[in-house]
């Protein structure tokens, strides 16, 4: 939830921190 509200600001902030692209883990899949 916090993600989809203040994910574009955090992956635009990345780049001020390192060079090294993100990753995303899906670590529990609901059915």
């Amino acid at each position: 939830e916090a993600f989809k509200t203040h994910g574009g600001a955090i992956m635009g902030d990345i780049a001020n921190y390192t060079d090294i692209k993100p990753q995303f883990q899906i670590s529990e899949t609901l059915l």
